[in-house]
């Protein structure tokens, strides 16, 4: 059979039909590092290591891109989840080190009556001024990052098929190398600004300005491995999930575990 996928080449989406092996209803977009030999089969480019490991499969896209339902998704296939969004809320409880550096940095005004930070208020000091914005990165990001590497290497102790690290700011933290592989998912620019506005109850400007706070999409897809277009329907990008999560976790990939 034959199955439809797309592909991103910088702006521009193209179309393209290729063979596979087995049926599938929408296979996973796009893979830069994965290539199809004569007969259709998937060959994986991974380089032969020694020793069994736990893939961790980091999951990023821009803002409002759909990361969370794709999650939810992986975390339906049995997939275990540590979310960057969750643990940057963690090292900024009340009373913590960083939350403690950031009243420092930006003022008393970005806490709440009860001494937890007010997201809004730090969300509109730093989305429109990159500066601010830079400040914010280099005293949060330090604190994710341990906490990150942490939880990381404790679920790599234990059985699992695959981990999966959100990060909806994996490449702008520079945190590639906590991942083994990079999951980018994309949407329809318009799609992206409709649904910005309507969850954050956001003008269009202050949509936009979100938007360009962060790596374009492009961008973000020159360095993926995989890439999921999450402009249709749930339905739809979950069963791309599944045909993805089957491909990591099933198919025999020298140096890492397969079920």
């Amino acid at each position: 059979m034959q199955s439809f996928c797309k592909f991103w080449s910088g702006d521009m989406i193209k179309n393209v039909v290729f063979p596979v092996g087995r049926q599938v209803t929408v296979f996973l977009l796009v893979q830069r590092k994965i290539c199809w030999n004569c007969a259709g089969n998937i060959v994986p480019e991974w380089s032969i290591s020694v020793g069994v490991f736990v893939m961790i499969l980091g999951l990023t896209g821009s803002i409002a891109s759909g990361k969370s339902s794709v999650a939810d998704c992986f975390v339906d296939c049995g997939a275990i989840l540590v979310s960057a969004d969750l643990l940057a809320r963690e090292v900024v409880n009340p009373g913590s080190p960083t939350l403690a550096k950031l009243v420092d940095a930006f003022g008393v005004d970005i806490l709440t009556p009860g001494g937890s930070l007010n997201r809004e208020v730090m969300a509109q000091k730093v989305f429109s001024d990159p500066v601010a914005r830079r400040l914010l990165e280099s005293i949060t990001h330090p604190a994710i990052a341990h906490l990150a590497e942490c939880r990381l290497a404790e679920l790599q102790c234990s059985p699992h098929d695959l981990i999966v690290y959100e990060a909806p700011l994996l490449f702008e933290a520079g945190a590639e190398n906590r991942v083994d592989r990079v999951l980018v998912v994309v949407i329809d620019p318009d799609i992206q600004l409709a649904r910005l506005q309507k969850r954050d109850n956001l003008s269009d400007i202050e949509a936009r300005q979100r938007i360009a706070a962060q790596w374009s999409q492009a961008d973000k897809v020159q360095k993926a491995d995989f890439v999921i277009d999450n402009s249709g329907s749930l339905q739809q990008t979950c069963t791309m999930v599944a045909s993805l999560y089957d491909y990591l976790t099933r198919t025999v990939v020298p140096g890492f575990s397969s079920s």
